[in-house]
């Protein structure tokens, strides 16, 4: 758990800024996923949970490499909420967990869903706007994205369970 906190912790920071939108564009969702692939939904969102308050004590594991409590204050901070909602809502498939990607996608998704709602709703608060101008600049560019992601995480998680389970670590 301590690791894919760790990975998390140094994807987060890379990121960069899109022209028309206060969200950067980031890494963090693919550790996210990363944790929730290999460590299931529970102990996937621990590690989600210890990376947002690590972030919020000061380290600098979030976008642009910043920390703090103002972080998750500012207009991003719905979407870094949202990351508990990913491994949360995988609950009802965890015995699919280690199985095939079509048998746990609707938890992914969903979870993802939720993400984007809070972030939604936290960016049209935060610049006084309205969901939908809010969606159209901080959620919809990064949707593409964001499913590429899903599946790097899958498939990477895939072969480090592999050489973990051959080294008998898993």
């Amino acid at each position: 758990m301590a690791l894919t906190t760790a990975v998390t912790c140094i994807l987060g920071p890379f990121s960069f800024a899109l022209p028309f939108s206060p969200i950067p564009f980031t890494l963090g969702l693919l550790g996210i996923f990363f944790s929730t692939f290999l460590l299931g939904p529970r102990l996937g969102t621990i590690s989600c949970l210890i990376y947002l308050l690590v972030g919020i004590v000061g380290v600098p594991v979030f976008s642009g490499f910043t920390g703090g409590i103002a972080v998750p204050l500012g207009p991003s901070g719905g979407y870094l909420l949202g990351y508990l909602f990913i491994p949360v809502c995988c609950l009802p498939f965890r015995n699919y967990m280690t199985s095939k990607l079509w048998k746990i996608l609707p938890g992914l998704l969903s979870g993802l869903l939720f993400c984007y709602l809070c972030g939604t709703f936290w960016l049209s608060y935060q610049l006084d706007l309205t969901f939908g101008e809010a969606f159209l600049i901080g959620t919809m560019p990064y949707i593409p994205f964001d499913i590429v992601k899903l599946f790097m995480a899958y498939f990477l998680s895939k072969s480090v369970c592999k050489r973990l389970t051959k080294a008998g670590l898993y």
